[in-house]
């Protein structure tokens, strides 16, 4: 997938520089999260499956790191990856209205691994990694989310 800059209004402070793994690709506008077993940053689509979406929202809350300004290509030498941790950031989803604060964390792919670019609703504030940014009174594929990186802030 080529890389999409997501982000639509980004806090100037809002960001963070972490390192990835040399084998590991992201790409810009993926959503990441921070792995403490190696001290990296992986996109959302590694992360161990967790057997429920919720499972897998509420894991992947607890080390969400941000969304990707910088891409890196696998087996490119090792380097840090740009993250953004705040801001408004504009996100594929399933055709579907949206109240303005609905919560939101990663859609899963085929049932299993997390989507790196789609997001879906979430049950409950400990499975967000962000809310709807404003309100969508029709069915839409793409929504404005307003996201918090919980391994710097725990504002969601």
């Amino acid at each position: 997938m080529p890389h999409v800059q997501r982000f639509r209004f980004m806090d100037a402070k809002g960001t963070i520089k972490l390192p990835v793994l040399a084998a590991q690709a992201i790409e810009v506008g993926d959503l990441c999260y921070y792995d403490a077993a190696d001290d990296t940053v992986k996109r959302a689509s590694i992360q161990a499956d967790q057997l429920t979406l919720a499972a897998n929202q509420a894991l992947f809350k607890d080390n969400f790191a941000g969304v990707a300004v910088t891409g890196h290509v696998a087996n490119d030498p090792v380097e840090d990856v740009t993250l953004a941790t705040e801001g408004v950031f504009e996100f594929e989803c399933a055709a579907t209205a949206w109240d303005a604060f609905a919560l939101v964390g990663p859609d899963e792919d085929g049932g299993v691994a997390l989507s790196n670019i789609r997001v879906i609703a979430a049950a409950a504030q400990t499975d967000a990694i962000g809310r709807v940014w404003k309100k969508y009174t029709a069915t839409t594929t793409r929504v404005l989310v307003r996201i918090s990186g919980n391994r710097t802030t725990n504002t969601v």
